[in-house]
């Protein structure tokens, strides 16, 4: 019969389990949309550019060639054994979450653990590289060295919430925590340098607390509309 006649058409294939993925549409935004969330990251982008340059010029001013050096020496091998442990899971995450392939409450749990784990090994690895390779400087050398590896934590979960945003599409949000670091250590430089109080461990700490200050900005962000849904 005609009944019977139109469920036989419907193919055993196009049928969806529960546990399949929705296919992803992009979503439609006009004018004004496009002009804040791509504009904000064309702005963005020339902000983290100039921040670096600026950044160098007064860390290279503030330090001199030998402190500039010693700074790297500090810096270089907490960041990078952080670096290390990323494993593309910040792409991961932006790339999954614009595929619609989890929701965002399950990209933000996935993603929490995931940081937490790469925080206890960038810790224990820090622990075990960082006296051994900084063994020829100064002694404060060395304690700022592992000071430094003591927050790698904030500089590895902060970049997440930017990226769980980036992923949502929501562009203003993301730009806005990324640029915190860098401004906030363009701020503390700017600071060191009017004032004349240079030092190896100001100098840290105006990096460091940018690091902190995203990760509270982005954790914050991301919890308010995480409660929302």
């Amino acid at each position: 019969d005609m009944e019977s006649a139109r469920f036989t058409k419907i193919p055993e294939k196009g049928l969806m389990t529960t546990s399949e993925t929705i296919p992803y549409s992009p979503p439609v935004t006009g004018k004004r949309e496009f002009v804040e969330h791509y504009g904000s990251t064309l702005l963005g982008q020339g902000l983290a550019l100039g921040l670096g340059i600026l950044t160098g010029i007064l860390s290279a001013r503030i330090l001199g060639p030998v402190g500039r050096g010693e700074y790297a020496a500090i810096a270089i091998w907490p960041m990078g054994i952080a670096g290390f442990l990323a494993f593309g899971i910040n792409q991961a995450v932006v790339f999954y979450l614009g595929q619609r392939e989890f929701t965002a409450s399950e990209g933000a749990a996935a993603v929490t653990v995931i940081g937490l784990i790469q925080s206890a090994l960038s810790v224990a690895i820090g622990l075990l590289v960082v006296p051994i390779v900084l063994a020829k400087y100064s002694r404060e050398v060395q304690h700022l060295g592992i000071v430094f590896v003591l927050f790698t934590p904030a500089l590895i979960l902060s970049g997440y919430p930017a990226n769980l945003f980036q992923g949502l599409q929501d562009l203003l949000r993301f730009n806005l925590i990324r640029l915190v670091a860098p401004l906030t250590f363009a701020a503390g430089l700017l600071g060191i340098y009017f004032t004349h109080r240079a030092s190896l461990s100001s100098v840290m700490v105006s990096q460091l607390a940018g690091c902190v200050l995203a990760l509270v900005l982005g954790s914050t962000l991301a919890w308010k509309i995480l409660r929302l849904h």
